[in-house]
């Protein structure tokens, strides 16, 4: 269980347990024999890349500086790292398996974009004082404008983050050689606190010969953490990476970019950048159930530097949406039919990059379910990501997100059934359906210097008649209605005695044969000649009643609406024969500009989704 806010009487009691956990170390022991601590909780990614492996540690400091493992239900929301939690639960040792918390986020968060002000330790052990990449090294890697890990960033979130800071080393700790990342820290920040001032810092890096003899490549918290200095309290993240990666003698120098934009691209909140297959050579598999039967590769998506390839990709749709790293006009969310003309992905531009489709609301989960499609092009970083003669470059990425609590990202193989993600591309021309949600995506033609995709939405049910109920037909025919192409039906407004009296009204009649459909929805375009109320309903078979499902103002231009039905969708269709309706209505509620008004229908069909 998770909760955020209390009232009065708990947050006295918060206070109280606050008190006496500093008086004891952290932890107050209650009669029903739980423990209730208190401290600043963290996650840290083990990175162990190239044995295809991840885990995850979840830990808690309290202000006395002790450290605790957590350990959460398999079903349980987990904290946001960097918060301060309250934690009730079994205490055995040095571990604690949670019952119930509460957290407080800290002001300042962990900021994705801006200034990242970077110190970097090169740091070796008494018994085992080796030095196997110099400072230089380091600082070509980190910082060279041309080839690095603060170019990459530059790059790849068009010009919101990048990175400054110093290279110090080597430090021999005192302590032996070990696999201990917490302790190695520990000591670090110790003999950076006599060297530098640490609070004009933001993100620790630790590079260590042979991991300290881990079998890790890098490992990385994913927030901020607060250490007591002799200048202050300071909050910053760790990565924690070997060192000889960045010896270029030893390494191709795009070793040590791809594991340092990887490290910390968990330092700034996300996790791997997966993979997600289906047995049965479909690209997605079923809906509204969280990617059941699905098989996940953690480091699966072989495009993104938060996968596992070794690769400078630029990071994916999902993780750069989340890091803030678009502008509004970047990322378009799509919810109906049409031709979506995206940018190359790796071009900064005030011009659409991706598409997020809306694959439906999924009752069960509560969650809406998303396809994003970007289009890469060898240019900067994603040339490294050239796989079997440039199959990477011809057509579309997608990635999935299905509301996993996690912030990892999930890419899709468009090319099932070869177990091969290197060319996963769904190719220009090549068109895919979801078939669970009659869903289309298809990447057209590239014109201009731009892909157009070309996006189906549910499987059209056309309107079969219509009937003008309030008003007088000006124009335009039902074949008008069928599609959204600038032809109209139009209709005039009658009088109105009140404005609850409609003066425009006209019912839609289809037929819908067949078991009833898991969803649809009635998708509605039109324009008045001055604003007004305009409500849409659908016909409920059951109760013999009208029922409204949207009611905006009206706008003079084009305005889209869609009225989704995710379940119980036989109550709006007929026993007899399949019939469904549908009425849309203006009512003069307000003083208009033209009088009578006019409505112009563009659209109002029906769509099947699943």
């Amino acid at each position: 269980m998770k909760t955020r806010m209390f009232n009065w009487l708990p947050v006295v009691f918060v206070a109280m347990l606050l008190a006496l956990a500093a008086a004891t170390g952290g932890q107050v022991q209650t009669p029903g024999g739980d423990s209730r601590l208190s401290g600043e909780f963290q996650a840290t990614v083990y990175c162990y890349i190239d044995q295809n492996l991840s885990r995850t540690e979840y830990t808690l400091t309290t202000a006395a500086g002790k450290e605790y493992t957590l350990v959460f239900h398999s079903e349980a929301e987990v904290p946001t790292p960097g918060s301060w939690l309250n934690v009730s639960g079994k205490v055995i040792g040095d571990t604690v398996h949670v019952d119930y918390f509460t957290e407080f986020m800290p002001d300042g968060g962990n900021p994705t974009t801006g200034e990242q002000r970077f110190i970097v330790a090169l740091v070796n052990f008494q018994d085992a004082p080796t030095q196997n990449v110099t400072v230089e090294q380091v600082e070509t890697r980190l910082f060279d404008p041309d080839y690095s890990a603060d170019a990459f960033w530059r790059e790849g979130s068009f010009g919101k983050m990048w990175a400054t800071g110093d290279v110090v080393g080597w430090i021999t700790l005192p302590i032996n050689r070990q696999c201990n990342p917490s302790r190695v820290r520990q000591y670090t920040i110790a003999a950076l606190d006599e060297m530098v001032y640490l609070p004009q810092y933001n993100r620790l890096l630790i590079l260590i010969p042979q991991a300290g003899g881990c079998g890790w490549g890098g490992l990385g918290t994913l927030g901020m953490q607060t250490f007591q200095t002799r200048n202050g309290p300071w909050r910053t993240t760790t990565s924690w990476i070997r060192s000889e990666y960045y010896n270029e003698d030893l390494h191709n120098p795009s070793r040590a970019v791809f594991v340092t934009v990887h490290e910390v691209g968990h330092n700034l909140g996300e996790h791997h950048s997966r993979s997600v297959v289906w047995t049965q050579s479909r690209a997605l598999g079923p809906f509204d159930c969280e990617a059941c039967g699905g098989s996940f590769a953690e480091y699966g998506d072989p495009y993104s530097s938060l996968g596992g390839s070794w690769r400078t990709g630029h990071f994916n749709t999902e993780h750069k949406e989340r890091l803030a790293w678009f502008e509004p006009e970047n990322l378009v969310i799509v919810t109906r039919t049409g031709v979506y003309p995206i940018d190359a992905y790796e071009v900064g531009s005030n011009v659409p990059k991706a598409l997020k489709i809306h694959r439906g609301y999924g009752p069960a989960t509560g969650i809406d379910e998303y396809v994003y499609v970007e289009w890469r092009q060898p240019i900067g970083f994603d040339t490294d990501i050239n796989y079997f003669n440039g199959a990477t470059y011809d057509g579309v990425v997608m990635h999935y997100e299905f509301g996993h609590p996690q912030t990892a990202a999930y890419m899709l193989d468009m090319t099932p059934g070869d177990s091969e993600l290197r060319n996963a591309t769904l190719r220009t021309g090549v068109s895919w359906t979801d078939v669970y949600t009659n869903l289309t995506i298809t990447p057209r033609q590239i014109a201009g210097g731009r892909m157009f995709v070309e996006v189906t939405i549910g499987e059209p049910l056309l309107p079969l008649s219509y009937t003008i109920t309030r008003g007088f037909h000006i124009s335009g025919g039902l074949p008008d209605v069928f599609s959204s192409d600038d032809g109209y039906l139009t209709v005039r407004g009658g009088p109105g005695l009140t404005s609850a009296d409609a003066v425009i009204q006209i019912e839609f009649e289809t037929q819908y044969t067949g078991a009833a459909p898991g969803a649809f929805r009635f998708e509605l375009e039109a324009r008045t000649g001055s604003p007004v109320l305009q409500r849409l309903e659908l016909y409920n078979y059951s109760t013999g009643l009208w029922e409204t499902v949207d009611e905006r103002d009206s706008t003079m231009g084009d305005s889209f609406v869609e009225a989704n039905v995710w379940q119980n969708t036989w109550r709006y269709i007929g026993a007899a024969g399949g019939p469904m309706k549908a009425r849309v209505s203006w009512f003069y509620d307000r003083p208009v500009r033209v009088y009578p008004i006019t409505a112009s229908i563009d659209q109002a069909v029906w769509k099947i989704l699943r």
